[in-house]
């Protein structure tokens, strides 16, 4: 395991919800909540448009009941090796973060931003007001400038 921790490294763009789910619970709830309408509104009829708000809510409390008995399991989930972050593409370059996991009591005010879990969903700006195609974009990122770890013949 060490090894594999030592030589890995995972490439996380902005607000992408698929390197969160594991661990960030509270992320995945707030991108559901932001996409619920889009995601309803894409499957409901104009005719039905009042029925929105109780859809959206049997959406989410679905997923909610679906992900209530892995909680235990995903609170403990920790990325292995490097986080390479890229917090959008207008930064200079990537920061290099830790995964201590999920916020714990006090911890919820922390300011380190060296910490996976600093990155909230609603720090990100949501492109043209569409979540899911801010979503999207992120997990189908990739930087235009990347270095990429060669190991020597003798490791």
């Amino acid at each position: 395991m060490k090894q594999v921790e030592e030589s890995s490294c995972n490439i996380i763009y902005g607000p992408d919800v698929v390197p969160r789910v594991y661990t960030r619970i509270d992320y995945l709830h707030d991108v559901l909540k932001a996409g619920a309408n889009e995601m309803v509104d894409a499957k409901i009829s104009k005719l039905m448009f009042g029925l929105r708000g109780i859809v959206k809510q049997k959406l989410l409390s679905l997923v909610q009941e679906k992900i209530k008995p892995l909680v235990e399991i995903m609170a403990k989930y920790r990325h292995i090796g490097s986080m390479i972050y890229y917090p959008s593409d207008k930064d200079a370059g990537p920061l290099k973060l830790q995964d201590t996991g999920p916020f714990h009591g006090a911890e919820k005010t922390n300011n380190d931003e060296t910490k996976f879990h600093f990155y909230s969903f609603d720090k990100y700006e949501i492109k043209k007001g569409n979540v899911i195609l801010t979503l999207k974009e992120a997990h189908s990122y990739f930087p235009h400038a990347l270095s990429l770890y060669v190991p020597k013949k003798d490791e």
